[in-house]
Formats: structure tokens, C-alpha cells, sequence
């Protein structure tokens, strides 16, 4: 596989017990803790999984209005698709992409997949651990971050019930720490300023960014549809900016950082689709 011009990675190396993999990855779009994601599977819904990742994503950077996407993939990857737990865990995963060193170091992560079947229901949870978490060169830190999500479906219930929350220990942006309320609200909403450090042409470039990051989020779709989705994430870090690069090209870098845990129900039948999500 050949990458962008400027393109730089540093392996990340994962792990369960004493057996290690080292394997290179590429992400702007970091998922922080967890990834899962989870399909739920009772009498009326025809598949199911629950996949829980360290990080998923991808980034955009754009020189001179040329764009270059990179997706990211499941890192640190636990899955089940039949019943069952599935447990990974990783030393350390440091990432370097499009110019852009330690875009994102997420140290000592667990990843959980969970499938249960009980008469007509089925549970499937995701969750996801980490002791500590550095995004965009440090811009937002924070330390023993976990997060989970449990949806079930039960025969003949036309709503997917979830549960969704979301604990850090402590957190900083720009270098001050931010005091957090204690449960976390759904959605609750941080703004995010600062800088970052972009190597082009093998020259650092400055470059100002403003965003914002969103803590315990939940979203859902698809609801009257064949498959329901259900995403929940400890940290989702959005940031833009730009700049002048030497020879008067613009350079324009766009993050978006998420941890994430997805649960997603398919049902075949149209008259047993789900009519609503109830998240709590």
C-alpha cells in the first residue's frame, strides 16, 4: 500500500498477555479508549456483533485544495459474533499521519466484545479501557478513560434499550485542566483551542486549530429502517485550521478524534423494524 507524500506512521503495538503483534497504522481520527461497535440479535432480528475497538477514524488534510483522506480502521480489535466475550488489550498505541507527529498515544488499552443470549433476549456489550490518553501532540489529555455501551433486544419489544457511560479521571486542554461534574452529562461540550506542529516539504509549520470536544456522546439512527444504530463516545475531538505553507500554498488540517462504540440491530422484517431508541 503506498501513502501520500509526507505521510509518516509509528507502529503500534498490540498485545493480549504475553503475546504481542507490532502493526503499522494510519489515523487522524482517533477513537480514544474504545471503538465497539454491537449488533443486537433477538427472535426478530435476523444478525448480530459486537466489535470493540481501541480507535477508529480516518483524517482529511488539504494543500494547495488538494485533499488526502486516510481511514483509520478498528485498532486493538475485540469481536463476537456468536455468544461469548472476546478480550484485547494493548502496551501502547502512538500514531504519527500526514506530517503530524503523536497525533494520538493511548497507553495500556483493554477492548471488550460481550454476546449474551437469555430466552428472547439478546445482550451484546461493548467497552473499552485506557490508563491514559494524549490526542492532537497533547492538546486534550486525560487518564483512566473507560467507556461503555449495552444494548438489548428482547422479542417483540419494537424499541432497542442501551445504556451508554463514560468516566475520565482527569483531563487537560491546552495544558489547563478542566474540572469535570461527576456523573458526566450525555453530550457535554468543551471548546478546544490551540496549536499544532505539521511537518511539509520536511519543514514545521504552525498551525492554529479550534474545535471542539464533546464527552459521554451518544447518537442514534436509522430508527423505521432495516438496521438501528446506536454510537457512544468517551471523547470526540473535532478540529479545524489553517495556515500559509512556504511557497504561499494553503494548508488546511481537519481532526476528528473519536473513541467509539457502535451498536447496530438488523431486522429483516419490516413490520418488526425498531420504532425507537431509548438511551439511558
Amino acid at each position: 500500500m503506498k501513502f501520500p507524500a509526507g505521510l509518516s506512521i509509528v507502529d503500534g503495538c498490540f498485545g493480549r498477555g504475553w503475546m504481542k503483534r507490532c502493526s503499522s497504522a494510519l489515523l487522524f481520527v482517533l477513537a480514544l479508549a474504545a471503538a465497539p461497535s454491537v449488533l443486537a440479535q433477538a427472535t426478530q432480528v435476523g444478525t448480530a456483533s459486537v466489535t470493540a475497538c481501541a480507535a477508529n477514524g480516518s483524517a482529511t488534510v488539504t494543500i494547495a485544495g488538494s485533499n488526502t483522506t486516510v481511514p483509520l480502521g478498528c485498532l486493538n480489535q475485540a469481536q463476537r459474533t456468536s455468544p461469548g466475550t472476546s478480550d484485547v488489550t494493548a502496551g501502547n498505541l502512538n500514531v504519527s499521519i500526514l506530517g503530524l507527529v503523536n497525533a494520538a498515544n493511548v497507553s495500556s488499552v483493554e477492548s471488550i466484545a460481550q454476546y449474551a443470549n437469555a430466552p428472547n433476549t439478546t445482550q451484546l456489550t461493548g467497552s473499552t479501557q485506557a490508563s491514559s490518553v494524549s490526542l492532537a501532540q497533547g492538546l486534550v489529555s486525560a487518564n483512566n478513560v473507560r467507556g461503555q455501551l449495552s444494548c438489548t433486544a428482547d422479542t417483540g419489544d419494537r424499541t432497542l434499550h442501551c445504556a451508554a457511560n463514560s468516566t475520565i479521571g482527569q483531563m487537560t486542554i491546552a495544558g489547563q485542566s478542566v474540572t469535570l461534574p461527576t456523573p458526566i452529562p450525555r453530550n457535554y461540550t468543551l471548546p478546544v483551542q490551540g496549536n499544532l506542529t505539521v511537518t511539509v516539504l520536511g519543514l514545521p509549520v504552525t498551525v492554529g486549530v479550534t474545535g471542539t470536544a464533546v464527552l459521554n456522546e451518544a447518537v442514534a439512527g436509522g430508527v423505521n429502517s432495516p438496521t438501528v444504530t446506536v454510537r457512544q463516545h468517551n471523547v470526540h475531538l473535532t478540529l479545524g485550521g489553517g495556515t500559509t505553507i512556504p511557497g504561499g500554498q494553503l494548508l488546511n488540517v481537519h481532526l476528528d478524534l473519536v473513541d467509539d462504540v457502535t451498536a447496530s440491530a438488523t431486522v429483516p422484517n419490516q413490520g418488526s423494524w425498531f420504532t425507537a431508541v431509548q438511551i439511558q
